[in-house]
């Protein structure tokens, strides 16, 4: 218990607002000293305490421990839990080497909570040796510190609710015999682990398209396009100034390479489809023998790319890979949810399956989006073909049969390396037996409902039996509760969605289907994809300057929580509960004033803080700290402020508990 003036308690909080909003702005520390000058000249009560780079980077770390708090507690096995709580979960990992060649791992965590999965990062960890013990040893410590449990602790992942893990698909997570995944796995042999849905995807195109006319004619194209407006600003000006006599509008090229294979493709194409007009326009400008201000060697450049890009052949099979490349991007947007579920993991994979069967088979000419497009600009007439005001060169029934040809090939590549990478979400009795929550396929006939699913729910009950009888699950009431569960979502949710239907049986009628819901749990955390830290990697970017190299991991980690995890407004944050905590941890030790010189004197559990008479009464009163004490309503994390009578009428006094 802290006894101190008001005023002394607000402009701590005040302060800690003003370090959560250099954290959440991904501002440097030393932002702080400037922040409060501009406060105290806008007449701001801030004192002359902690207003520098120093305490801007403590009141950080307990900035981020109260968004922290709340999920180690619903991880660990100490704190008490709510028996109608479902403590299931599965860790997502993912490696980075900074300009500083020092090995970290970015770990999330997916939850169940309040009827939906969630997302949440715990932070980044340290790893020695990236090989897969090391990475293995790294994540279980790191891990059991972060649920609370001391090195002397023996850490029993059956009671943890721990069932699954996700990573890329590197051989050091997924070695067969000593991969990261195959170590864990010893651990808990229950555990589910997932390549990346995401890294699956780029993975499963860049090998389609390897040797296709994308690959050879249609990419060093694109980059050598870029390249050549990226390196010259008058290039570029001279763009935009044909763009004008257009009366169009020049966009920005991109660079057809990137993390994201599908992605930053496509993007790239859009952009050169765009200024195609434009671009033929310029380069047949510079590629003019009366320009003296252009090299030889760049006008020969130029005349061949004028030679390839007005083929209509070209800029067919270009439309083509447009629209693949589109219907690709569609699911990776789908698998960078961090949010996905199974059953829309399945759902997208089979649709878009289908759709590339249906292109593969159709009779005679292809038709899609940017091919019919392609086919509304083309014309050919007297022996001419022009294309968006292009002079084209060869002949456009060729170029359909080159289209032809290349559809057959291309969609035929991608739906191999799409089943190929996509099969054990098939194969896997665990996961596809996961198949049977999904109401929207199950019979409709209620004689055939009745048997449905009940092979696959033993199956799942028997595999996660560890992590379900740590919970108290009683397995054999679980299978009884299988049948009532499909009667009632028969009769209540046939034509409810999969998401909103789960999520409203577990907020109301949990305590129907008391064990059952369980197993539903472990579905609904399952790991599907790890993109969500290749977003804590473009932050890591933004945070880790040239001039932050130094900083620590955990000093990092708490700023990427903040950036990534923190309400986007300070109002929203809780300075008040961190501000407390700090006073509660440091007292004895810290005081909200610098200036005095404080006497210390212990008593058992009481230390009592007493400022010399420079600091003024004004500035602080006494501080005490006692053993706390708890209140009959009182719970572990609760934090309070209590108005406390001043006996010497000096100012409002309160006490922190």
């Amino acid at each position: 218990m802290i006894h101190m003036r008001r005023n002394v308690f607000d402009r701590m909080v005040k302060l800690f607002e003003i370090a959560y909003f250099i954290a959440k702005d991904e501002r440097p520390f030393t932002s702080m000293a400037k922040l409060v000058a501009l406060e105290k000249h806008h007449n701001v009560d801030l004192g002359e305490a902690y207003g520098n780079n120093q305490a801007c980077r403590i009141f950080t770390r307990y900035n981020a421990q109260i968004l922290r708090d709340p999920l180690q507690q619903h991880l660990s096995p100490i704190w008490p839990r709510d028996p109608a709580s479902y403590p299931y979960h599965s860790l997502f990992t993912d490696g980075t080497t900074d300009k500083s060649v020092s090995e970290r791992e970015v770990v999330y965590v997916k939850i169940f909570r309040d009827g939906e999965s969630c997302m949440k990062m715990m932070g980044l960890m340290d790893v020695e040796h990236a090989n897969a013990t090391a990475l293995k040893e790294s994540l279980v410590d790191y891990y059991q510190d972060y649920i609370g449990l001391g090195d002397g602790e023996e850490l029993d992942f059956g009671t943890t609710g721990c069932i699954g893990a996700c990573a890329d698909g590197a051989s050091v997570n997924f070695g067969i015999h000593r991969g990261m995944m195959t170590q864990l796995r010893e651990d808990m042999p229950w555990l589910i682990t997932v390549h990346c849905v995401a890294h699956r995807l780029e993975l499963a195109v860049k090998d389609a398209f390897k040797n296709s006319y994308f690959t050879e004619q249609v990419h060093p194209i694109l980059l050598k396009v870029f390249a050549f407006y990226s390196r010259s600003p008058k290039r570029y000006r001279e763009l935009r100034e044909v763009a004008a006599m257009k009366q169009v509008k020049v966009i920005s090229l991109k660079r057809a390479e990137g993390t994201r294979w599908v992605a930053h493709r496509l993007k790239a194409m859009e952009a050169f489809l765009r200024n195609y007009p434009c671009l033929i326009a310029h380069w047949e400008d510079v590629s003019n023998a009366a320009r003296k201000d252009i090299k030889e060697t760049d006008k020969a450049m130029i005349v061949g790319f004028l030679r390839r890009l007005k083929r209509v052949d070209f800029m067919a099979q270009f439309s083509l890979y447009m629209d693949l490349l589109a219907s690709l991007s569609a699911i990776s947007e789908v698998f960078q949810r961090a949010d996905i579920s199974l059953q829309q993991l399945k759902e997208t994979v089979s649709l878009h399956l289908t759709l590339l069967r249906d292109l593969r088979a159709q009779q005679g000419k292809v038709s899609s989006m940017m091919v019919d497009h392609f086919r509304k600009e083309v014309s050919d007439q007297a022996g001419t073909t022009m294309y968006r005001e292009v002079d084209m060169i060869g002949d456009l029934g060729v170029a359909e049969e080159k289209l032809e040809a290349e559809r057959e090939l291309i969609t035929s590549a991608i739906l191999e390396k799409l089943e190929e990478r996509f099969a054990d979400f098939t194969e896997n009795p665990v996961l596809s037996s996961c198949e049977v929550f999904d109401h929207t396929i199950w019979p409709v006939d209620r004689i055939k409902l009745s048997s449905y699913g009940v092979d696959e729910v033993a199956l799942l009950l028997d595999h996660f039996k560890v992590p379900l009888q740590a919970q108290h699950v009683n397995l054999i009431e679980a299978k009884r509760e299988w049948g009532q569960l499909k009667v009632h979502i028969a009769n209540h949710y046939q034509d409810v969605p999969y998401t909103a239907m789960w999520r409203s049986i577990f907020l109301r009628r949990r305590e129907a289907f008391p064990n059952i819901l369980h197993l539903v749990a472990i579905m609904m955390v399952l790991p599907i994809s790890n993109a969500q830290s290749e977003r804590a990697f473009s932050a890591m970017g933004r945070v880790l300057t040239d001039w932050r190299r130094s900083l620590k991991t955990d000093i990092l980690s708490d700023l990427l929580l903040i950036s990534m995890e923190g309400p986007q407004e300070v109002a929203d944050f809780d300075a008040k509960a961190a501000a407390t905590k700090w006073l509660l941890d440091v007292s004895g030790k810290r005081r909200p004033n610098r200036k005095g010189q404080a006497s210390e004197e212990c008593e058992g559990d009481a230390a009592v803080l007493v400022p010399n008479d420079d600091a003024g009464q004004d500035e602080l009163g006494e501080i005490t700290l006692d053993s706390v004490e708890l209140g009959e309503d009182w719970e572990e994390g609760d934090l309070q402020l209590v108005d406390s009578e001043n006996d010497e009428g000096e100012g409002e006094m309160i006490t922190i508990e």
